[in-house]
C-alpha cells in the first residue's frame, strides 16, 4: 500500500505536466514546445545546451512557424540575432536541420544571403529579429548569439 501511494504521488507530477502541455518557460506550438535563451553561446554550445535540455536548436519548417518564432523573442529583445539549427558546415551550400538531417525547403534568407562572405566559413544559420520578423543569414559558427530550442511532443515531460 505504501509503494503504491508513493508512485501514485509520483507519477502526478507527470500526468500533470502531459495535460498541460509545455513546461513552465516553454511556449507550445505545433507539437513541439519552444524556449529562447539570452546567454549567448557560440552554435556549438548552443545546440549542446539544447540537447542537455532534451531539445535541439529549432528547426523552422514554414512561414507560420517563423512568425512564431518571431512573436516569441519580440517580447524579450529586439534586434538580436539567435541561433537555429540549420547549417551547411559538411557540404557548402546544402543547408540542413541539425536534429532531423533534412534540407531546408522553407527559408528566410535576407537579401543576398547566404553569401558565405568571403569563404569565411559562414556555415550556420542566424535569424535576426528585426522587429518585424526573422530574417536569416549565414554567420561563422564560432560567433555568440542567443538561441532557440525546440522540444518535439515526447520529450515534453523530461524538458529541464
Amino acid at each position: 500500500m505504501v509503494f503504491t501511494v508513493h508512485l501514485y504521488l509520483m507519477l502526478i507530477p507527470v500526468f500533470i505536466q502531459v495535460v498541460r502541455g509545455c513546461p513552465n518557460g516553454w511556449t507550445e506550438y505545433g507539437d513541439s514546445c519552444y524556449m529562447a535563451f539570452f546567454d549567448t553561446q557560440d552554435w556549438s554550445a548552443a545546440s549542446t545546451t539544447c540537447h542537455e535540455k532534451n531539445s535541439y536548436l529549432a528547426e523552422v519548417g514554414d512561414e507560420q512557424e517563423n512568425g512564431f518564432l518571431t512573436r516569441l523573442v519580440s517580447t524579450h529583445q529586439s534586434h538580436e540575432s539567435y541561433w537555429l539549427g540549420g547549417n551547411d558546415i559538411f557540404v557548402e551550400g546544402d543547408w540542413r536541420w541539425e536534429e532531423s538531417h533534412l534540407v531546408m525547403n522553407y527559408t528566410n534568407w535576407r537579401h543576398g544571403q547566404p553569401d558565405n562572405h568571403h569563404n569565411h566559413n559562414d556555415d550556420c544559420l542566424q535569424a535576426q529579429f528585426t522587429g518585424y520578423t526573422f530574417m536569416w543569414s549565414d554567420v561563422p559558427c564560432t560567433a555568440n548569439r542567443n538561441y532557440i530550442c525546440e522540444a518535439s511532443r515526447g520529450n515534453w515531460i523530461q524538458l529541464g
